[in-house]
Order: structure tokens, then sequence, then C-alpha cells
């Protein structure tokens, strides 16, 4: 599970989806790499995957579903209010939805 909190929790964050052709880590500059031939960068702002305290709310800042299209997501950033994600898939459409109540964002990756 993945929980990542807008700074304004009815609110879905500012974000943007694409395909990259590299991605790195948002402090450090250091690059990230992940499964599959292709990588998406997801980036939303403003967001946060900490508590107050500062206690990431994550259980895991990289994950390794190995579906057909999501093949391995890694966090890249979560500092002054963004949060980005590199996504590792094989393929090369998506669709983004989003919702509320509660508020969120959908990526559909199709294989």
């Amino acid at each position: 599970t993945i929980l990542i909190e807008s700074i304004n929790p009815r609110d879905v964050p500012g974000y943007l989806i694409k395909y990259v052709p590299a991605t790195s880590e948002c402090g450090s500059g250091q690059p990230v790499t992940t499964v599959g031939p292709a990588q998406i960068y997801l980036r939303l702002e403003p967001a946060v995957a900490h508590d107050d305290a500062g206690k990431p709310t994550l259980i895991a800042k990289s994950q390794a579903p190995n579906f057909p299209s999501v093949m391995e997501l890694k966090q890249t950033c979560d500092f002054e209010g963004v949060v980005a994600w590199a996504i590792g898939t094989g393929e090369k459409y998506f669709v983004v939805t989003t919702a509320s109540s509660p508020s969120r964002i959908s990526i559909e990756v199709y294989h």
C-alpha cells in the first residue's frame, strides 16, 4: 500500500506524469533505475509521504509487484512538499484519472 497525502487532504495534489528516459533522486541526484524497458515519472505537489514527526507513511520506498505492466516502483523524492516516484513498466500507454471522497489519483498502465 502506498499512502501519499496532499498537503490539503480534501484535494488531489497537482501532478506530472510522463515517460522519461531516466530518473534521479531529488536530493542527491543519484540515478534511479527500475525493472522494465520504460520508466514513468510521477511527481505530486503539494504532497508528503511522511507524518508531522517526519516518520515515513510508506511501508516500503521500493516495491516490485512484477506485474506485466508495472514491474517496479521506487520513491525518488519526499522533500519540501514534493513526492515523486519512478515506475518501471514494459508498456507505453497509460491513463490517469482523479477522484474525490477520498481524494486520489489512479494510473492505469495497459498491457
